[in-house]
């Protein structure tokens, strides 16, 4: 099985913040946005590329800024059964090196013959490349 999407490069991406009273054109500056997994106070970003910076205020209800996120080392996202096997039952998936630790995952095996069909990502872990994963 290969875990897909252990890296992803930067992005680009606007946001568009929708509101009341927004600084109206041509006060650019009076909003300030930024990209955090979660809502802290200053203007640092535990997200790469996604500390604070001022929007632009196309109307008084309207704001935008842009943001080049990333690159993102993570976990994993996906796995992908490249050759199911036989003779395995439902149960867990094991991950060794890639650099990092964490994750857990589920195989599904068909019933007759025990293929492994599918395989879900219960935990990413971190890892700072891709994991060799196996059905336990």
């Amino acid at each position: 099985m290969t875990p897909v999407g252990i890296l992803f490069p930067g992005f680009e991406t606007e946001f568009v913040v929708s509101g009341n009273n927004l600084a109206p054109p041509p006060v650019d500056g009076a909003l300030y946005l930024k990209v955090a997994s979660a809502c802290v106070g200053g203007d640092e970003s535990d997200v790469a590329g996604g500390s604070a910076r001022a929007a632009t205020c196309d109307s008084a209800s309207q704001a935008r800024a842009n943001f080049t996120l990333g690159p993102v080392e993570d976990g994993v996202h996906v796995v992908a059964v490249e050759a199911g096997g036989g003779g395995y039952l439902t149960g867990a998936l094991n991950a060794s090196g890639g650099g990092g630790s964490g994750f857990q995952g589920v195989a599904v095996a068909g019933a007759w013959g025990g293929e492994i069909s599918q395989a879900y990502v219960t935990v990413r872990g971190t890892y700072s490349s891709a994991p060799t994963v196996r059905a336990a």
